[in-house]
């Protein structure tokens, strides 16, 4: 589960160091973001500012034209070796008003979600998904200062972030379905994740499983993702990250993933860490993320998913789980 994205939110600046050998600029920290700011913004510590998150899509107009070039996208950037994820504007792009901290602003400023287009081999929509089940999403750790802190202690189990199609399949009251993040799609000879699944025996073996159940995981493919994993051509593999409960609307514990894992005959996505004791510290989170995949050692890997090991429900967060993506993938591998 994830806290609905804040694309565009009123934030302060909680710190601004400078940058080796940059005389026109320096970094700043907004929530857990290193944000690269002109100097001649004349912007300090305690300062609010509207940020905007990577992946917004930035309207067209006067104000937001020098976004042209990357077609109003904000994306991760490096400017004289220093990481910059998001970007801040004064108050005064906004309507007057009065505005407090953490402030959401996103539809005030008209900022869409930049998203990937699906890909063809996806096939078909049938319709909305279900209601039964849980997205597949985790927050990003940036975000989370106010949260994960107090769970320093806990156990974690660590996990590669694979970069795919999340697919889920499911098997709800004698009706198996698979969907996409948004959609349940149809299973037509065109849909990757339908062929593969079907070709790994899932719809009768999770039948056996005498419960109602949905396995969440990754597809990967020669034409997804531009193959970052380097599948032959006509490849997809499968990798379970997730089974859910419909009954409880719960997740399974980890040991009963592998379980279920198993008897699916089915891969889970690398597992680094079956006990990672929590202590918040997000830069040092984050330059631990990088690295290469462990499906494929010529690839950067996404990052890191973080899901504690036993079951924990915050009030704000859900299930207590978060991500941490690699900026080294999100320079090198710029959609």
């Amino acid at each position: 589960m994830s806290i609905e994205r804040k694309l565009a939110s009123i934030q302060e600046i909680k710190d601004i160091q400078p940058i080796d050998n940059a005389d026109a600029i320096v970094v700043a920290t907004v929530l857990g973001w290193k944000v690269v700011l002109q100097k001649a913004d004349n912007l300090k510590i305690g300062d609010k500012v509207v940020y905007c998150e990577i992946d917004s899509r930035m309207p067209k107009i006067d104000v937001f034209s020098f976004l042209e070039t990357c077609n109003y996208r904000i994306k991760t950037q490096k400017y004289r070796g220093q990481v910059s994820q998001g970007i801040v504007f004064p108050l005064n792009i906004l309507p007057e008003g009065h505005y407090e901290l953490g402030d959401d602003v996103t539809a005030i400023l008209n900022i869409e979600k930049y998203e990937i287009p699906m890909p063809l081999c996806i096939g078909d929509k049938e319709g909305p998904f279900p209601g039964f089940l849980e997205k597949t999403d985790e927050t990003r750790i940036q975000t989370l200062g106010d949260i994960l802190p107090k769970y320093n202690g806990t156990t974690f189990y660590k996990t590669e972030k694979v970069d795919g199609c999340s697919i889920t399949a499911f098997y709800n009251n004698e009706d198996f379905g698979i969907c996409t993040r948004n959609f349940r799609m149809k299973k037509t000879t065109n849909s990757a994740a339908w062929n593969l699944l079907k070709a790994l025996g899932v719809p009768e073996n999770i039948k056996k499983l005498n419960r109602n159940i949905a396995i969440q995981g990754e597809l990967i493919g020669w034409n997804i993702q531009k193959n970052k994993y380097k599948l032959k051509t006509n490849e997809f593999r499968f990798y379970l990250f997730n089974v859910f409960d419909i009954n409880t609307y719960q997740p399974v514990p980890l040991l009963e993933m592998l379980e279920i894992a198993k008897k699916l005959n089915l891969n889970t996505v690398p597992i680094l860490d079956t006990n990672y004791v929590l202590q918040f510290d997000v830069d040092a989170l984050v330059e631990q993320s990088k690295g290469q995949s462990l499906i494929c050692p010529t690839t950067k890997r996404e990052g890191f998913v973080y899901k504690s090991v036993k079951y924990i429900s915050d009030p704000v967060l859900g299930r207590l789980s978060f991500k941490i993506i690699n900026p080294d993938f999100l320079i090198k591998y710029k959609e």
